[in-house]
């Protein structure tokens, strides 16, 4: 599947009407992250943001490259680029908040998973629980009671009973 994949990259390369190079290579590097090639792409699409860091869905393909061959810092270092030239992009928000938790940095997870609530992410309820967890693990019994609160008032109707267990326990 993978020669497949990269002859049709090619001649895609070659047929392509569109002059932009970076483009055209874009298209063949993409094979690699297809099939799973990911130490071998991530060198590739970084040669492309030397030359144009600002290019936006590359900088989510290497995140995701990182992210997958667990490499933490460096998927939360890309994810942080791409944040900062767009911080309006909820999927990327919401992301943030996972790669923060797999650091073991709980307090800027919740930075952006309220940040994430407050732009409408959805289902709330999720962040809401992503939340609590957080100051569980920082051992912040007060913030984590009164998310706990906040959960059971304005996520009555999508509250079940492992939400209510936890609540009736603390």
């Amino acid at each position: 599947k993978f020669l497949s994949d990269v002859k049709i990259a090619l001649d895609n390369f070659n047929n392509s009407k569109i002059d932009d190079l970076y483009y055209k290579w874009s298209l063949v590097i993409w094979s690699f992250f297809e099939n799973y090639l990911y130490t071998i792409a991530i060198p590739l699409w970084k040669k492309i943001l030397l030359e144009k860091p600002w290019y936006k869905p590359i900088l989510k393909i290497v995140w995701k490259s990182y992210f997958e061959i667990w490499d933490d810092e460096n998927a939360d270092k890309f994810l942080k680029s791409y944040f900062d030239i767009d911080p309006e992009d909820l999927w990327v928000i919401y992301l943030l908040w996972v790669t923060n938790l797999d650091l073991w940095n709980y307090i800027l997870s919740n930075v952006f998973l309220n940040k994430a609530l407050d732009k409408g992410y959805t289902p709330a309820i999720n962040i809401r629980r992503r939340i609590i967890y957080n100051y569980y693990k920082l051992e912040d019994n007060k913030r984590m009671l009164s998310f706990l609160k906040d959960l059971v008032k304005k996520e009555n109707d999508n509250i079940d009973k492992n939400d209510l267990a936890v609540v009736v326990y603390y």
